[in-house]
């Protein structure tokens, strides 16, 4: 098996809500009481800068990389930068966007930080009445409220400036550094465009944006200019801010002899959504006998890439294989660290109720979790990955099917900005298969460094640090590089329906089948 297919087991080791405010006047701190609320949170935030900090120099492989010139520049001059804005700190808010500045400065999406359900300092989300999405490599108008005091814009139309700057560098410069720095990723101008007319609470900026006035471009092509007025969101305009979900996972024949899976989900939490994947599985091996079928991972942030392996292999099982062979030379390596030690322990429980000790996840995860402390007690600095079972019955499973019956037909995949880590996984191995029809938006992307341990730095504050490298993978994603789409759709991905009909109507008609010996 190639070992990049355990690249993405990130969710193995994944161990403020805005609440509204009471409608009464709180009284006025005086000035001493304010001096004192400033320097608690200052304080908060250079400790736990000083911990995370800590927590990447004991657990992170890069650590031990003389030659990760980048990180290591980061680990020093970004840690003085982010220690400095810290001690400026004097609000819970700025607090938290101090402990971003410094993850973001990493350029990785499996060393971040975020708030859990409930901040100190109640705080209401506030917005402009509308919400902008990046749609098809345009910023548009996503959602807007019922009712507001002025005019807004309708929904699709073009955000071009706000307060006459391009809304490219206006996120770049007042956004990425505590959201996101990954500014030429879709994914990323998506998730920054969110705060150009939203206050988030659980993504505070260092100073409020508040834009006061944007122009835009009308589906007619119409030049319009719209003031801002800023209100709290009340519950029945939370729609309009609300993200897409990522659609339900399992596999359906959307027209006779097409058959469309739908893999959103490379994380299942409970036996039930075990259970549904592996009836997933049971309908693709199946599939063999269909004209076409559709590999759809909209809405797939990542997860075990062994959830994956076993699609594609259920689907091709020779064809996979012989793309792993060219990638034969990959080697992972986990660094040896009591964080990567007790992640293990903890997933390994979590693992044996949901999903017993017969499976193949459980029975790696307890595989490496033996090594890892043989080489703790050796001192070693790494433990080498190994290979996963190929002769487990789950793949034989998986394998015996296809054998029999190889699917020959038409094949696409259809992918968005969200897929990362166990998604490009399955992306990378999915297009060494010749003749698929790549097809929907450009992907994230990842680094060399995966599989992630969360920690909490307080009840309402979680830290994740990667505890894996991998060496000679021969992959773009994990240089910084997303996968491009043959075909883009000029649409709203979220948009089951309209994906369907596009991929069904102007796809499939012209692909081939796919180009096996």
């Amino acid at each position: 098996m190639d070992r990049r297919w355990i690249a993405g087991l990130s969710w193995l080791f994944i161990a403020w809500t805005c609440q509204a405010q009471d409608g009464g006047k709180a009284d006025r701190p005086t000035p001493e009481q304010a001096r004192q609320e400033a320097a608690r949170w200052s304080h908060t935030a250079v400790a736990d800068i000083q911990r995370m900090h800590q927590m990447i120099r004991e657990a992170h492989p890069a650590v031990l990389d003389p030659g990760a010139s980048a990180f290591h520049q980061w680990f020093s001059e970004g840690y003085d930068q982010a220690m400095a804005l810290a001690g400026r700190a004097a609000t819970e808010q700025q607090a938290f966007a101090a402990l971003r500045f410094y993850t973001t400065g990493y350029r990785d999406g499996h060393l971040a930080i975020w708030r859990n359900h409930h901040a100190a300092t109640p705080v209401r989300t506030t917005w402009a009445g509308w919400a902008v999405q990046r749609q098809a490599g345009r910023y548009r108008v996503s959602g807007r409220a019922a009712q507001w005091p002025i005019d807004t814009p309708q929904v699709g139309e073009q955000v071009l400036s706000c307060d006459g700057i391009p809304i490219d560098d206006l996120l770049t410069d007042k956004v990425a550094p505590f959201v996101n720095r990954l500014v030429h990723l879709e994914g990323t101008k998506s998730d920054l465009a969110w705060h150009l007319t939203r206050e988030s609470p659980s993504a505070p900026l260092w100073e409020p944006l508040r834009v006061r006035q944007c122009t835009t471009r009308s589906a007619a092509g119409e030049i319009r200019s719209f003031n801002l007025a800023w209100r709290p969101l009340d519950d029945k305009d939370a729609r309009a801010l609300a993200r897409p979900r990522a659609p339900r996972q399992g596999i359906k024949e959307v027209r006779p002899g097409v058959q469309w899976v739908q893999a959103s989900n490379f994380m299942p939490s409970s036996e039930k959504a075990m259970a549904a994947f592996e009836k997933m599985l049971e309908g693709i091996r199946q599939a063999g006998d269909a004209q076409a079928v559709v590999l759809d991972v909209r809405g797939n942030g990542g997860g075990n890439s062994l959830l994956g392996y076993r699609i594609l292999m259920a689907l091709l099982t020779d064809a996979i294989t012989q793309g792993a062979t060219q990638h034969s030379q990959a080697r992972a390596y986990w660094r040896v660290s009591a964080m990567a030690l007790e992640a293990f322990e903890e997933r390994r429980t979590q693992l044996l109720r949901t999903e017993g000790a017969g499976s193949l996840v459980y029975q790696f995860t307890q595989q490496m979790a033996s090594l890892m402390g043989d080489a703790a007690s050796r001192g070693e600095d790494f433990v080498e990955q190994p290979q996963v079972d190929e002769t487990h019955k789950e793949l034989q499973q998986d394998t015996a099917a296809a054998r029999a019956n190889p699917f020959k037909g038409k094949l696409v995949l259809v992918t968005d900005a969200q897929c990362q880590s166990a998604c490009l996984d399955f992306v990378s191995a999915a297009l060494q298969i010749p003749g698929i029809v790549h097809v929907g938006s450009m992907t994230g992307t990842d680094t060399q460094y995966t599989d992630v341990a969360d920690k909490a730095l307080s009840p309402t504050v979680t830290f994740r640090v990667p505890l894996k490298v991998w060496k000679n993978h021969g992959r773009q994603d994990k240089e910084g590089k997303p996968y491009l789409p043959q075909f883009v759709f000029d649409g709203d991905l979220a948009d089951t329906a309209a994906v369907q009909a596009w991929v069904l109507d102007s796809i499939l008609p012209t692909a081939g089948n796919i180009q096996l010996d």
